[in-house]
């Protein structure tokens, strides 16, 4: 893919319906950072953050030939979405999004 075609993918009004994505957690956010982490291994996950938003570290110039389509779908699926020509997000708390348990922390 290349990197206009994958911003006109992000562009599109509405997110298209299903993808072929495995879940790598039930958490969303988490989903997106494994996912990340699978197509750019060793990229640290957050490059930036503002307020309730995050910028995620992902050179849309390096993702681009390693991400497939149904890859971008199941991103913005999960909230991902391009501002400042990178990858963002909106920040949940824990407890809206129903991630980890205390079990799950120790």
């Amino acid at each position: 893919m290349t990197v206009d075609a994958l911003y006109a993918l992000f562009e599109l009004d509405e997110t298209p319906e299903g993808n072929e994505v495995p879940q790598l957690s039930e958490n969303p956010q988490l989903h997106v950072f494994l996912l990340l982490d699978q197509l750019l291994p060793g990229q640290s996950s957050v490059g930036d953050a503002q307020h309730d938003q995050i910028f995620l570290s992902a050179p849309l110039d390096r993702l681009a030939p390693v991400i497939s389509r149904d890859q971008v779908i199941d991103l913005m699926q999960h909230g991902v979405f391009i501002d400042e020509d990178s990858l963002a997000m909106f920040v949940q708390s824990f407890g809206m999004c129903g991630a980890l348990s205390h079990e799950d922390l120790t």
